[in-house]
């Protein structure tokens, strides 16, 4: 079982000039190293997809030995382990994607991860 599970939730726009919401929960999390990251969605498409784009990708690791380079995390990917605590803030980007296609995205960061005790 992971140290942290967080939830990704999308919440349809009620109006179409304003984008759909897709947000990390618990937000932020608090890590040090061997932590584990389980990511799931929660609310969206039964058919949706998550991915996120990690700032430092170093501190992290995967069981996708592609990760390191792209940053990136997809749905399937398993728990993301915490290898080195950031010194202060990093973040992550979250995706919800429909069929391939980026149907929300999370404003600004998306997700803080700090380290545990700042």
């Amino acid at each position: 079982m992971a140290d942290h599970n967080v939830i990704l939730n999308y919440a349809a726009s009620n109006t179409p000039q304003q984008p759909p919401l897709f947000a990390p929960e618990p937000n932020p999390i608090r890590v040090r190293t061997g932590h584990t990251i389980a990511f799931r969605l929660g609310n969206g498409p039964p058919d949706a997809k998550i991915r996120l784009t990690f700032t430092e990708p170093a501190l992290f690791a995967t069981k996708d030995p592609k990760f390191h380079s792209t940053g990136q995390f997809n749905d399937g990917d398993g728990d993301v382990t915490v290898v080195t605590p950031p010194e202060f803030k990093t973040s992550y980007h979250c995706e919800l994607l429909v069929d391939g296609v980026v149907r929300a995205a999370s404003k600004n960061d998306g997700g803080d991860v700090l380290p545990d005790g700042l």
